[in-house]
């Protein structure tokens, strides 16, 4: 993630990465010793001290899927741009 710059503040909440990993059979153990199910969803939360110090031991594997949830702001920006929409869309009405 360092790559790319990051997670966007804009787009992506920091509370919330994820890394989802597959096993294979032959990996999953019923004994506790090793993951019990072939999918498991690792979650972190880097905005505290614990979420970073996890992360950064964290190995990740070559099939993960590394994602972040969507922030708040994304989602009240998207309602406030249909609401802006709708009050365009009324004005241009209004003038014809």
């Amino acid at each position: 993630m360092s790559i790319i710059g990051g997670l966007s503040e804009s787009r992506a909440n920091p509370k919330g990465v994820l890394v989802l990993r597959d096993y294979s059979v032959s990996a999953l153990r019923p004994d506790g010793t090793g993951p019990s199910k072939p999918q498991v969803v690792f979650a972190f939360d880097i905005t505290s001290a614990d979420g970073l110090f996890a992360a950064r031991k964290f190995q990740i594997q070559p099939e993960d899927t590394v994602m972040a949830t969507e922030s708040a702001v994304a989602s009240v920006r998207t309602v406030l741009g249909l609401v802006g929409s709708v009050f365009g869309v009324a004005n241009t009405v209004q003038n014809y």
